[in-house]
């Protein structure tokens, strides 16, 4: 049993915690139980469907810019060693870069040029740090001579180039001409390259 006096102590007390001249909570206190106070089960699956929808699409987006990336990379890679072919052709001597057409995997050769007279070059391979990349690459010429002026001294000019990421991956072109030897990059569609920058 409580003694009397504290039980009055506690009705006093909890008296003073109302508002005077009310005798229980107020209208807009929250009440437990009440369904306002959490979200519903179908409001949550709502948010985590459109979190999966957005991911999905960023997740889409990422791994085709990586893979364009990718292209870009050798792409470019191969065209400025074919630059460096083409320079040290124009200190005296020809220079000749051989070209490996078809499909190109991690480690491999892509291509090689001849050191008689030339810088010495080393044959350019597919980065090693992506073991299953591939490439596939077809060229109207598999071989390119560039003359001590630097231009190209084959009948196919120009010379054009193109590397695709396999399997279906975008691709890109390289655009050799024959009276200056430039060598330009290239967006690849279809059968056309049309070039848009100069190494």
């Amino acid at each position: 049993m409580v003694p009397m006096n504290i039980r009055t102590t506690l009705v006093k007390r909890s008296k003073r915690m109302l508002p005077p001249g009310t005798s229980k909570a107020p209208a807009n206190a929250p009440r437990q139980g009440s369904r306002y106070q959490a979200f519903t089960l179908v409001e949550l699956l709502v948010v985590v469907v459109i979190l999966g929808v957005l991911s999905a699409v960023a997740v889409d987006t990422g791994l085709r810019e990586w893979r364009r990336e990718q292209v870009n990379a050798m792409t470019s890679e191969l065209a400025g060693w074919l630059e460096t072919i083409r320079r040290a052709a124009l200190k005296g001597s020809s220079c000749t870069a051989t070209l490996t057409t078809g499909s190109v995997s991690s480690g491999a050769t892509v291509a090689t040029g001849n050191s008689e007279g030339c810088l010495s070059t080393r044959p350019l391979t597919v980065d090693q740090s992506n073991d299953n990349m591939s490439f596939d690459i077809s060229s109207n010429a598999s071989t390119i001579t560039f003359t001590p002026r630097g231009t190209l001294s084959s009948d196919i000019t120009p010379v054009t180039i193109t590397v695709t990421l396999q399997p279906s991956g975008p691709s890109r072109c390289i655009n050799i001409t024959g009276l200056l030897g430039l060598v330009r990059l290239g967006n690849s569609s279809g059968a056309s390259c049309s070039t848009d920058q100069k190494i």
